[in-house]
């Protein structure tokens, strides 16, 4: 863990990123992720959507099963914190995934190609 304190600018805190949070963490149930933990469920839910490819606002709605609005409410804030990018495409948004939002998404929960969820 590093600590950057340089005065009148915010404290930052980083620390080192595993791609594989089970490692990262003894005691962690079965039936939870650390990055679902963090973000919430859906937003773990949508990280994971998007770790094979990129999706349309209605897609991830679609696939996560919440309405569109919410599924552009959480592409906005996983934006904000630079783990998604977004591209408008015509009349859609497609979401991809970033460098930063990658390593999240290796943490226990998929999408096959069809939508399904699981775990694992």
């Amino acid at each position: 863990m590093t600590l950057i304190d340089s005065g009148d600018e915010p404290v930052v805190v980083t620390f080192p990123l595993m791609t594989d949070w089970y490692q990262a963490s003894v005691d962690v149930p079965i039936d939870r992720s650390p990055p679902a933990d963090l973000l919430g469920a859906t937003r773990a839910l949508v990280i994971a959507a998007l770790a094979d490819r990129g999706d349309t606002t209605t897609g991830l709605a679609r696939r996560l099963e919440i309405s569109a609005a919410s599924a552009s409410e959480h592409a906005s804030v996983l934006r904000a914190a630079n783990l998604v990018t977004s591209v408008r495409d015509g009349n859609r948004v497609v979401h991809h995934l970033t460098t930063l939002g990658r390593p999240l998404a290796g943490s226990g929960t998929r999408i096959d190609r069809s939508g399904a969820l699981h775990r694992h």
